[in-house]
C-alpha cells in the first residue's frame, strides 16, 4: 500500500525555480479540475509536481470558497 506523505516546509524560495504568479494560478486550476475529476490525492500530486507552494495546496483543496473565476464560464440553461 503506498502512503502519501507531504511535506511541510517553511516558506524557502526555490532558487532554481523562481515563483511566478501566472505559473502558480495555472497550476491552480488545473489542480482544481483534476481533483473534481479523479481525487484530492491527484490534484495533490500534480500540484506538486508543478511546485505550488504545500501551504497554497493545502488552502486551495481544502474545499474552501471559490473565486467566481476559477468556476469557468457560465453554463446557459
Amino acid at each position: 500500500m503506498n502512503t502519501l506523505i507531504t511535506e511541510r516546509r517553511s516558506n524557502q524560495v526555490d532558487e532554481a525555480h523562481p515563483v511566478d504568479s501566472s505559473h502558480i494560478s495555472n497550476a491552480i486550476r488545473q489542480g482544481l479540475l483534476l481533483q473534481n475529476r479523479t481525487g484530492t490525492r491527484s490534484a495533490v500530486e500534480c500540484m506538486k509536481a508543478l511546485n505550488v507552494p504545500g501551504s497554497v495546496i493545502g488552502r486551495v483543496l481544502s474545499g474552501g470558497t471559490m473565486r467566481a473565476a476559477d468556476w469557468g464560464p457560465a453554463v446557459q440553461t
